[in-house]
């Protein structure tokens, strides 16, 4: 589990608390270094037969205290730097006290220990330094009273009584408790600033990641989109040639007679829808392809992902369908693709070592009792954590490294998946891999198209026609007449607009949505100025013109996705709605 931010917060200032107690302690050591090489040559001038012996006790102290605490600098923590260092100056505490008293000396020294116990052990130690002040004063005075020790010289001329020590050692034993209560303070509001800086540096760095992320991102998505727009105008100039080679290729195979002529037109057929579906991919992946629902055969789509799937997993990774059940479901064929790719992508990733996926469609029931269709990926990955698994949805959220996930892929999953009318489910547990299911409800209509035999139009039904490219303007023209239609073909825009200024009535309008500088919505405007309801076809294998910015719904406008044939132009024409 990921640690809670303000804990981190508190960690990294009490790390960044202990830098500066060790950097401290290397100062207060040379300079207690410094106090004793100009301690010991103030007492070296003094004669050493004049001299006491508790001198020489705490000049050896002293000594001894500097040399171990230069040996432990580097060796000991800065609590065990600290922990030496009060042991040795405590030493010269009680013996200076108790050989001089409350001197200004004594004071500075006893102040030391408290600081150092606070600053570099912690609050407790300093309290007991001051404790041990109090039980001192007390043990001395019992002490001078049993006779065992003198007491220190006053100027006086007499020896203290009793209430006289204890009176002279309660002031520097409150001056010291206040000492202690003040650098108590000053250690609180340190660390209580360190860790704000600690914070507010956490914060700037989060902030610059995100800057930074941001960034790239919008990086990436400028070269989506610019990679998008090549790749809409490439499909649509490859689109244009499928659909010359398809109603050739039919027009050519319904004229040839069974035998291996009519089965090459066949095999051409068959490579110009594939290669169309290869387009159509491609355009979805720039999410430049229209979003139009149908009704799909799951074991179809399933068979397509695995296709498609296979020239982006590496060796290792086996994948096979699995098809369990009869029913239908309404999608848009590119989203659901694109929707299976990102869920195989993301089964890859989760199996470094190798593995299986396994595609899977099952007609199972609703939770809200419909009828419905389940379409599953499932893996034998490395598996989600039960404390991830609730974010997996979430926009930008990703467990990838750097630089390997975008965290958009589920999220766009998941919202196909709901604006088709359906839900998805997880299921998935550390090393024993995940499944997806994508529920969709069922849908037991025949997609458009199914059936090819047209009803021939309305005797006289008039149709306009605008196509930009004049070998297909004149392949669709052949086509539309040999199914009945009288056909007017314009090249452009304005040629339909004269066609209006002329007085031309038509009851069909079939229109790429390109050519010419006129807008198409003000062609459609025209075309139903008196007849508000007249059908109107587009057919087109992109997006990028303002139908889209109005809506195909909006503008009662049909959509024929490029390329199509001969037969599946008439079919669509003789369904559309006629008043």
């Amino acid at each position: 589990m990921p640690s809670h931010p303000q804990a981190s917060s508190v960690r990294e200032a009490a790390a960044l608390l202990a830098d500066v107690q060790r950097q401290a302690l290397r100062g207060m050591v040379w300079a207690v270094f410094i106090f004793t090489l100009l301690q010991i040559i103030v007492w070296h001038r003094v004669p050493l037969a004049s001299r006491v012996p508790v001198s020489l006790v705490l000049e050896a102290i002293l000594v001894v205290g500097v040399g171990a605490q230069f040996l432990a600098l580097n060796r000991l923590s800065a609590a065990g730097s600290g922990t030496l260092f009060v042991l040795w100056l405590g030493a010269i505490d009680v013996i200076a006290w108790v050989q001089a008293g409350p001197q200004m000396g004594v004071g500075i020294a006893l102040v030391c220990t408290v600081l150092v116990a606070l600053f570099f052990i912690n609050k407790r130690a300093g309290a007991a330094v001051v404790i041990a002040l109090g039980l001192l004063i007390v043990v001395h005075v019992w002490l001078v009273q049993r006779g065992v020790l003198a007491a220190y010289p006053t100027s006086l001329g007499r020896p203290l009584t009793a209430q006289e020590l204890l009176l002279n050692g309660l002031i520097p034993f409150a001056t010291l408790a206040v000492c202690y209560v003040c650098f108590a303070m000053i250690h609180h509001a340190l660390f209580r600033t360190l860790a704000r800086v600690v914070e507010e540096r956490r914060n700037r760095d989060l902030a610059d990641a995100g800057r930074r992320q941001a960034e790239d991102t919008m990086r990436a998505n400028q070269h989506f989109e610019a990679l998008g727009k090549l790749s809409s105008g490439v499909a649509h100039d490859v689109n244009n040639a499928l659909t010359v080679i398809l109603c050739n290729a039919e027009l050519l195979s319904q004229s040839l007679p069974p035998g291996d002529d009519r089965q090459g037109a066949a095999d051409i057929l068959s490579a110009a829808r594939s290669a169309a579906q290869t387009t159509r991919h491609l355009l979805s992946l720039s999410r430049r392809a229209f979003c139009v629902p149908v009704s799909l055969d799951p074991a179809a789509e399933l068979k397509t992902a695995c296709r498609l799937a296979a020239r982006l997993l590496p060796e290792g990774i086996w994948i096979s369908t699995e098809n369990r059940g009869q029913r239908r479901l309404l999608a848009d064929p590119a989203d659901l693709q694109q929707a299976l790719l990102n869920l195989l992508i993301n089964a890859r990733d989760a199996m470094p070592r190798g593995g299986a996926i396994t595609l899977a469609h099952e007609d199972v029931t609703l939770p809200d009792g419909r009828p419905g269709v389940a379409v599953r990926v499932k893996d034998t990955g490395t598996g989600i954590p039960a404390d991830v698994q609730p974010r997996i949805f979430d926009p930008f959220f990703t467990t990838k490294a750097p630089g390997q996930g975008t965290g958009l892929g589920l999220p766009m999953v998941k919202a196909f998946v709901e604006e088709a009318g359906g839900t998805i489910e997880l299921q998935s547990a550390p090393d024993r891999g995940t499944t997806i299911s994508l529920l969709f409800p069922e849908c037991p209509v025949l997609p458009a198209g199914h059936n090819t035999n047209h009803a021939p139009p309305p005797a006289g039904e008039r149709l306009l026609l605008i196509e930009d490219r004049d070998d297909l303007r004149q392949l669709l023209e052949r086509a539309l007449r040999r199914g009945g239609y009288h056909v007017t073909a314009c090249a452009s825009s304005e040629e339909a607009i004269a066609e209006f200024d002329s007085g031309a009535r038509f009851a069909v309008l079939c229109t790429d949505g390109f050519g010419g500088n006129t807008s198409v919505n003000t062609v459609i405007d025209r075309f139903r100025a008196d007849q508000p309801s007249a059908p109107v076809l587009l057919f087109s294998g992109h997006a990028d013109h303002e139908i889209t910015a109005v809506g195909l719904d909006t503008l009662k406008v049909e959509l024929l996705r490029k390329p199509f044939t001969g037969a599946e132009l008439l079919s669509r024409l003789a369904a559309l709605p006629r008043t």
